[in-house]
């Protein structure tokens, strides 16, 4: 199970601050399959890197099978993407040159 709590994301660029997230929770059940739809710039990819452990939420927390992921360290936050993780991307994602097969 995936448990995000009250996740916000803000990147700053200069003197600009960007929130990408504002207090987003999302609860995902094991076996849950789910997709993320919106606009472009509503924070999608954000969370999905969030929720896919590739970077980390300015605020909130996210809780995978019951582990506090703020408590990983990189190198553990790795193994555990390596193990426990996966994602299906959309069309752009494909190889043009491999089959479905290949």
């Amino acid at each position: 199970m995936i448990i995000a709590r009250d996740l916000y994301r803000i990147y700053t660029m200069g003197q600009v601050k960007v929130h990408a997230l504002n207090g987003v929770s999302v609860e995902i059940r094991s076996g849950e399959f789910i997709g993320v739809v919106g606009p472009s710039g509503s924070g999608k990819s954000t969370l999905l890197h969030l929720l896919g452990l590739l970077d980390r939420p300015t605020s909130g927390e996210i809780e995978i099978d019951g582990i506090d992921t703020r408590t990983l360290s990189d190198e553990q936050r790795a193994d555990f993407r390596l193990r426990r993780l996966g994602y299906v991307f959309q069309e752009y994602a494909l190889v043009p040159e491999l089959t479905v097969f290949e």
